[in-house]
């Protein structure tokens, strides 16, 4: 294991931009083209056998080829994913990180490559193309064991490189950046835009190992996305930056674990690099996005990305209860902004794709690339209101943020998005900084403060106290007086179990 200063050494590079000239056909201003955005696909290329994540049972791969609820991405669904994308004749493809199915650590080094190929190979079918058109970025699962980023890690990218190349995923150019660090960049061909793809392992707070604090840019990434930005202004492209750990607050963390710093995805230091530097190419960033959470999501930040809007595509995998996933997007080939995004699902239930919500229609006919709209959007689920053009509200939406799927997976009331969990939700939504969320969440009631508050706890233990002492009470005065019904009774009782309820453990979510 290296240590986090070695690594601090180990990560500073002087950053090459390697680039491609190629002739760029005129794109026309209203020229749409069709886009598919996945993420997550989490294969698994021994679901239903003994080295299996989680579904290892035979029966369930003879039962339910096309994948369960609880298991990662099975050979079928993949392929049926991929099928279905392919008959709706997408331009341009972005897949958003995460490639290889949950605990790949369990099993022989060898089957990362051989998986990973299987994957690339279904994805490049995608698009048809001679060059490489689906873009694509690393997830914090596709490096073994996951988050981690050390130097067995940077043997891992040259050997996903080789794999990308060999499936016209990445050029032999893109290659040279990405397996030093995980990111690169990409001009298209087919529109005036810039992919910048970043590895957003590198500024987690799950890193392993930690890095040092004093290392303010691991690997040279953020001076890379600055000469990226730079160039693309030169050039007089616009930039769609792809990652997979979105920036801002991890909602499902906060649930389990209490509101606080802790639950931000990216280090505060590396996020507010990230913000300047982006803020200082604003006009020429068209949109951002990411994956990671399984659910269909966006951010919408008024004052700190005033024009970009930050989509999270849902995800392939059904491991977190949600069915499967993924978004159809029209973009305008010279802007890059997105006009229409369709949620497409798939139902586990009838092993089916079908179209759900055309999200900038329900969200009331609004532009999806209009910030200050799609915020209004999430105020408005906030309150528990309704798009008053279409009707669609807060229950529609959740149904759409869950991929049709049970809440429960992600939140702790039993299935239901309750008031501090809406809270949390859509403020995530229209910030990325946690000192905006923490002021916009109001509804933070005795939740999180039971989960945080030294008094509270105080509080908790003392309220046991009382009820035992009131209960001994009751039942000296019972002997006394049997005739007296123990008034309040069934009520302390409740009460107790509902301290010991609120205060038990809580299964962690493992993305």
């Amino acid at each position: 294991m290296v240590h986090s200063m070695t690594l601090s050494v180990s990560f500073t590079y002087i950053i090459v931009v390697a680039a491609i000239s190629v002739t760029i056909p005129t794109p026309v201003v209203g020229q749409s083209y069709t886009a598919v955005l996945m993420s997550d696909l989490h294969y698994d290329p021994y679901y239903g056998t003994g080295k299996a994540y989680i579904c290892s049972d035979q029966s369930v791969q003879r039962l339910y080829p096309y994948g369960i609820a609880g298991c990662d991405t099975s050979p079928s669904l993949l392929a049926s994913a991929i099928a279905d994308a392919v008959t709706l004749a997408p331009t341009v493809a972005f897949v958003g990180g995460d490639w290889l199915r949950h605990q790949m650590d369990e099993l022989p080094s060898s089957d990362i490559d051989s998986t990973l190929g299987v994957v690339a190979a279904e994805v490049n079918k995608l698009v048809d193309s001679t060059t490489p058109i689906v873009n694509w970025a690393l997830g914090n699962d596709d490096l073994v064991p996951e988050y981690s980023f050390n130097i067995s890690a940077l043997l891992q990218l040259r050997d996903f490189g080789n794999v990308m190349v060999s499936n016209n995923l990445i050029t032999t150019a893109e290659k040279a950046t990405f397996e030093d660090c995980g990111h690169f960049f990409r001009d298209m061909t087919i529109m005036k835009i810039r992919i910048i793809s970043l590895n957003t392992i590198l500024w987690s707070t799950k890193i392993v190992p930690s890095l040092d604090p004093t290392v303010a840019d691991p690997c040279g990434q953020l001076a890379f996305l600055q000469s990226s930005l730079a160039d693309a202004v030169t050039a007089g492209r616009k930039v769609i930056i792809l990652g997979h750990i979105p920036p801002g607050l991890d909602v499902h963390g906060v649930m389990t674990d209490g509101f606080s710093q802790k639950q931000m995805f990216w280090a505060s230091r590396f996020q507010t690099s990230f913000v300047s530097i982006v803020q200082q190419f604003a006009s020429s960033v068209t949109f951002m996005m990411f994956g990671h959470t399984h659910m269909l999501s966006f951010i919408a930040d008024t004052s700190t990305f005033p024009t970009i809007p930050i989509f999270i595509v849902p995800s392939i995998s059904p491991v977190y209860s949600n069915n499967p996933s993924y978004l159809i997007a029209t973009i305008d080939s010279v802007t890059g902004n997105v006009q229409r995004l369709r949620h497409r699902v798939f139902s586990l239930k009838d092993s089916s794709w079908a179209n759900y919500a055309e999200l900038a229609t329900s969200f009331g006919g609004i532009d999806l690339w209009n910030v200050t709209e799609l915020a209004h959007v999430a105020s408005t689920f906030q309150h528990d209101g309704a798009i008053a053009s279409t009707g669609f509200g807060k229950a529609d939406f959740l149904t759409e943020y869950s991929s049709n799927g049970n809440l429960q997976s992600l939140f702790l009331s039993g299935g239901k998005c309750d008031g501090v969990c809406a809270s949390v939700l859509f403020c995530s939504m229209k910030h990325v900084n946690f000192a905006d969320i923490q002021e916009c969440s109001t509804l933070l009631d005795e939740k999180t403060s039971r989960e945080t508050s030294p008094a509270t706890i105080l509080f908790t233990v003392l309220s046991v106290l009382v009820f035992f002492v009131g209960l001994g009470m009751m039942v000296h005065r019972r002997s006394e007086l049997s005739t007296t019904p123990p008034v309040g009774r069934e009520s302390a009782i409740l009460s107790a179990t509902y301290i010991m309820r609120t205060t038990s453990p809580v299964r962690k979510r493992h993305q």
